[in-house]
């Protein structure tokens, strides 16, 4: 009788050791097939650009912002985080317009909104 519920006990632990080697097999196989991801991931970014813009070519190329409203520092600005962010990548900043959102104007409807009206 002893060794009845003894095997009957090593059964459960069976199942679940074998649940968690099963777990441990599922979680190695998606950290393989992150890193493959991964691995063509860098490789991509490593192949040769054929044409490369530096980010005094990308300040040169934006159009005059006199007429525009916008002033020089804020566009040499905005022309060295293009240049930061696309890297080696050819680009070329054709225009700088204003994308018509009052920011002041958004904080006060983000702010009003989070009121709960009493009725």
């Amino acid at each position: 009788m002893i060794i009845l519920a003894t095997l009957h006990d090593f059964s459960d632990a069976l199942i679940h050791l074998a649940g968690f080697v099963f777990v441990l097999f599922v979680l190695s196989l998606l950290w393989v097939l992150l890193e493959a991801v991964g691995a063509f991931f860098r490789a991509r970014d490593k192949r040769p650009v054929m044409a490369v813009a530096s980010a005094p070519a990308a300040v040169t190329s934006v159009p005059a912002s006199s007429d525009q409203g916008i002033p020089e520092e804020e566009v040499v600005v905005i022309a060295s985080a293009v240049a930061m962010l696309l890297g080696k990548r050819a680009h070329r900043i054709v225009s700088i317009r204003s994308s018509g959102l009052d920011w002041s104007r958004e904080g006060r409807r983000q702010l009003l909104q989070s009121h709960r009206v009493q009725k």
